[in-house]
């Protein structure tokens, strides 16, 4: 894979002319209107000043390739950012991350697609610029964004070294100070035998050694520096700094995360986690003499309309449909809603007397 570099001026603003249409229908998809895109030529970013054009709030789409990154940056004082975006909810995280990768996949060109992508409003754009620290020579594209009697003057900057800074602090940094903070040096001992008895049920074979000493038994897996070990410290780090304290007497509510940011460490480093993800066309069942006979030019027939919705899985679970997109010149699949959880009954029997 090629990496951002100010030399790829060229594949980069033709990319963005090529998809204009495209990525003012992404666009518009998720902040609801109809818009244009008319891409303009490209500068280097020095030659450019804060002004009051990007010295505002708005929004900004991180597209990262490899160790750099390029930014889109739409002004907030043109009104076509909704406010929603300040503070979305769950269905509007998801629209502006479907918004960062496609115009990952629209505004850069096929050699550079990204390997992460975010969108958020910030409260400075060109502050956001200048935190993802432009490397030297870096290049700036205007682009006019209008429709619904609105226009705005976007940016799209590349290269940045700092990706991870444009829009927040750094996640790594994060759940290092957070594990630092539930060390067992600063944990309460309340706290921290709370934390062994949840880290000791949830193990498949208890060791009643590790309940009576949980201190001990977290020092001996530090040192013992096995995967295991580490595994064991962070859950206990985590449980013992979320552990509810006894407030008057009476055991405080264990609140329940509502963000992904509010999760104990180990329980968001399994979101890293990668999993098959499939796009089923259709199936059928057919007898194995049928697919002996099977060769090239063979057509094979199915149940299923081309007009029907596509099913998404994931480790053999239904969890959306969708419709079939053309993004670029690549296949995709846009979701038009989630599928629920299967329910299941269970009979309700009467409590037996003397039980």
């Amino acid at each position: 894979m090629s990496e951002l570099a100010p030399s790829q001026i060229e594949s980069i603003v033709a990319a963005c002319r090529t998809n204009a249409a495209e990525a003012s229908a992404a666009l518009g998809r998720a902040i609801d209107g109809e818009y244009s895109i008319e891409v303009g030529q490209a500068v280097p970013l020095e030659s450019l000043t804060p002004g009051t054009s990007w010295a505002v709030s708005g929004l900004a789409v991180v597209l990262v390739v490899g160790n750099q990154a390029a930014l889109f940056v739409i002004p907030g004082s043109s009104g076509i950012v909704p406010s929603w975006c300040a503070s979305p909810d769950p269905t509007g995280t998801s629209k502006l991350t479907t918004l960062a990768q496609e115009l990952g996949m629209l505004l850069l060109p096929e050699d550079l697609m990204p390997d992460d992508f975010k969108a958020a409003q910030i409260k400075n754009l060109w502050g956001g610029i200048q935190r993802g620290r432009p490397a030297e020579g870096a290049i700036a594209v205007p682009i006019a964004l209008k429709g619904e009697g609105k226009s705005a003057d976007c940016l799209l900057v590349w290269p940045l070294k700092a990706s991870t800074q444009i829009v927040g602090a750094n996640p790594a940094a994060s759940e290092t100070s957070e594990a630092t903070a539930a060390s067992p040096h600063s944990a309460s001992p309340e706290n921290a035998a709370n934390a062994a008895t949840t880290a000791t049920t949830a193990t498949a074979a208890p060791d009643r050694s590790a309940s009576a000493n949980p201190q001990g038994t977290h020092k001996a897996a530090v040192a013992a520096g096995t995967e295991a070990g580490r595994a064991e410290t962070e859950a206990r780090r985590a449980e013992s700094s979320a552990a509810p304290r006894s407030i008057g007497g009476k055991p405080a509510q264990r609140r329940r995360p509502t963000r992904i940011e509010d999760l104990p460490a180990y329980t968001r480093s399994l979101l890293k986690i990668r999993v098959p993800v499939i796009v089923t066309l259709a199936e059928k069942r057919q007898p194995l003499k049928r697919i002996i006979e099977l060769g090239p030019g063979a057509i094979i027939q199915f149940d299923k309309s081309c007009e029907e919705t596509l099913d998404l899985q994931v480790g053999d679970h239904r969890i959306a449909v969708g419709e079939a997109v053309k993004v670029g010149d690549k296949f995709g699949l846009r979701i038009t809603s989630m599928a629920l959880p299967e329910e299941r009954f269970e009979p309700l029997r009467p409590a037996q007397p003397g039980r």
